[in-house]
């Protein structure tokens, strides 16, 4: 054919049940404990290590809250994005950084605002890490700092006893914000000028839903919120609203637990109440899928697009949109319940929160490797937003085209689609470097899949399938071999969107002209007696997880 180049005492445990100590936080939050070390019978002790072999937790508790904690102890963790900088939230003794790996504290802000709540969030501005949000209940409920946390003002005179916080990051000014609270039903505020003025639009929730503890913002009017709680007849659920929250639509019967994480793929996940399991959404939240694995409950991102979640005492990671999981170390000294990772200084934190307090609250894991070398590498060609440019071919030219569109996404603003209708065949091809790559093309090496997400919009073709390739090699077009793209992804006409991992092994077979170090090209075929479909394609990639178990 042719074609073109803990269960605690009822008080405690109530009081995190769903927060601190049934999720992990959008900025990371943990839990470990660790015996202190044995004091050292010399005056002066060896200096610690800076970097010590990887599974070395260090106790990084030390002067952190001062000489009292109120009742629940360290509350949440965060690391700064891009500094060496922790941040402990300690209850009703406000928030204290360290900048040397946790080995002393100092506390933020000043005698003017005072953080007296229980902290139960910290969020990051990804544009300026010096300004953040810290919501806390019992006391205060949401405070925000621009000067990296020297001062704080408190946003909405008389809110206090707040859960989750999620500020729209779409938006440059950052004027919507959504505030769920502790332990309250039906009860959801909406700021739309950065916090000054709030409006109540949790009561538009159904009635006899449970507690409303955790919001999460996609866009100014798209928001969900979880309903779970220990109130008896009432539902637990996720709803959905499309116009900031005048209506909601419940997308989902199952509880859920914490802050959820929107990944920078565009994927949500949200651990279930009580850690029975973990729950994605790959469509903004319309639908969700349960996921299974040892990680029950929210993880966070790290890395790009990877995955660190707890499990009993195990950090885990996953770099395959929690189809897999991987141990990172060795175990904690006992079981977290969220962690926290700094960039800068490559290290995870775990910390844990105590009804008094304690010398073994927060935890440190050094890596001697950088993340990415512990981590399989992951390489972007194609995404639609940042990475957008190419050209693409197709045929037969009078009835099948390719193109890039804004209507049907996976995640950002636009993804490639190959619509066809033919008898027999249609094909196409996107040069993610533009006709003809100057360069000679992405070296993929180093990698072992070609990953990519898709979806199909049609019925399928009568003994037919889609089917895909790559090219290399500059003008003289040398193709991988085609493989069915079913092999690896089964429900692939089932009109959903699916991530699908093509081990690079497979599309060689037989190619031994194939320059793997010049790649340029994803060709896409539809075979059919009859075809009239629409394939779209988004996030074209790399990276190097273990081989898919439909390769072997």
């Amino acid at each position: 054919m042719s074609r073109r180049p803990i269960r605690l005492r009822r008080p405690l445990r109530r009081h995190f049940m769903w927060g601190v100590l049934f999720a992990l936080s959008l900025a990371g939050a943990a839990v470990a404990e660790q015996a202190p070390a044995p004091a050292p019978k010399e005056k002066s002790p060896a200096p610690q290590p800076t970097r010590p072999e990887t599974g070395a937790w260090v106790n990084a508790t030390n002067n952190v809250g001062g000489d009292t904690w109120g009742y629940a102890g360290v509350c949440t963790i965060a690391c700064k994005p891009g500094a060496d900088e922790v941040i402990a939230g300690v209850s009703e003794r406000g928030l204290w950084s360290s900048t040397d790996g946790g080995r002393t504290w100092t506390p933020l802000g000043d005698a003017k605002v005072k953080i007296t709540n229980r902290p139960y969030v910290i969020i990051f501005d990804p544009k300026d890490a010096n300004t953040f949000w810290e919501t806390g209940n019992y006391g205060p409920g949401l405070l925000k700092t621009t000067d990296g946390g020297k001062t704080f003002e408190r946003l909405g005179a008389t809110i206090a006893n707040c859960d989750g916080l999620s500020v729209d990051f779409s938006d440059p000014d950052r004027k919507t914000l959504v505030l769920g609270f502790h332990e309250k039903i039906r009860f959801v505020m909406r700021s739309a000028d950065g916090g000054r003025i709030w409006r109540q639009i949790g009561t538009n929730l159904p009635e006899k839903t449970n507690h409303s503890t955790n919001p999460l913002v996609l866009d100014s009017k798209t928001f969900l919120i979880n309903t779970a709680g220990w109130v008896e007849g009432h539902s637990l659920g996720i709803y959905r609203t499309e116009d900031a929250g005048q209506t909601w639509t419940k997308v989902s019967e199952l509880g859920t637990a914490g802050q959820p994480l929107l990944a920078s793929d565009g994927a949500v996940y949200w651990g279930q109440l009580w850690d029975r399991g973990l729950l994605k959404s790959t469509d903004k939240g319309k639908t969700w899928t349960a996921v299974a694995g040892p990680v029950k409950r929210t993880p966070i991102e790290v890395g790009g697009g990877k995955l660190v979640g707890v499990a009993a005492s195990q950090l885990h990671f996953s770099a395959d949109g929690a189809k897999t999981w991987k141990p990172i170390g060795a175990p904690a000294p006992f079981a977290p319940n969220a962690a926290a990772y700094s960039d800068k200084r490559n290290c995870f934190y775990v910390a844990r929160s105590t009804e008094k307090k304690t010398d073994s609250a927060i935890a440190r894991l050094d890596l001697p490797q950088s993340l990415d070398a512990v981590m399989p590498k992951k390489l972007v060609v194609w995404d639609g937003e940042a990475l957008a440019g190419g050209a693409g071919w197709a045929e037969p030219k009078a009835t099948t085209t390719l193109k890039v569109q804004t209507a049907e996404v996976h995640a950002g603003k636009g993804a490639l689609e190959l619509h066809a209708e033919a008898k027999g065949w249609a094909g196409g091809g996107w040069n993610w470097l533009g006709w003809w790559p100057k360069d000679g093309g992405t070296d993929i090496s180093g990698f072992k899949n070609l990953v990519f997400w898709m979806k199909v919009a049609g019925d399928k073709p009568p003994g037919g399938a889609v089917r895909a390739a790559l090219e290399c090699s500059g003008r003289n077009a040398k193709p991988t071999a085609e493989v069915d793209v079913a092999k690896y992804c089964p429900d692939v006409f089932d009109g959903k969107w699916h991530e699908v991992v093509i081990p690079l092994q497979d599309l060689y077979a037989g190619k031994t002209d194939f320059d793997a170090t010049k790649a340029w090209q994803l060709n896409l075929f539809v075979a059919g007696a009859e075809i009239k479909v629409s394939v779209f394609v988004d996030d074209i990639g790399f990276d190097d997880r273990p081989v898919a178990p439909a390769a072997k």
